[in-house]
């Protein structure tokens, strides 16, 4: 081969090098972003207002921990939001535990992976 073909050889192996490492990397970073205490924790808020602004007392009572829970959000309103979710807190029957406020008062809130990047609340409990 000459010397041009060789050059040309090494610039393409190089690309192919970067594609691969920017392909996996970006896969690798996806993924550990999704399955952050950062995502989670954000999922754990979005999931609450979501919850609380449908004012869904049908879902509010299978969350529940108990009847006071129930009660706390039933008096709840359709504008009411949590606010200052903490990072991962605990865990509880495979569920993965985070603390928000709620009114001013501490909710528990645990959530279980259903697929994929897909997080859903399985109980709430107030403090």
């Amino acid at each position: 081969m000459s010397d041009r073909a060789n050059r040309i050889t090494i610039r393409i192996i190089i690309v192919l090098i970067v594609i691969f490492f920017s392909i996996t990397g970006g896969i690798w970073g996806y993924h550990e972003y999704m399955t952050s205490d950062v995502h989670l924790s954000r999922v754990v808020t979005a999931e609450m207002n979501q919850l609380l602004s449908s004012q869904n007392h049908t879902t509010m009572k299978k969350l529940a921990a108990n009847p006071k829970t129930y009660q706390f959000l039933k008096n709840t309103t359709a504008t009411t939001k949590v606010k200052d979710t903490s990072d991962y807190q605990m865990q509880l029957n495979h569920w993965d535990g985070y603390t928000t406020i709620l009114n001013t008062r501490g909710v528990d809130v645990y959530i279980a992976h259903v697929s994929g990047y897909t997080w859903k609340i399985k109980r709430i409990e107030v403090q």
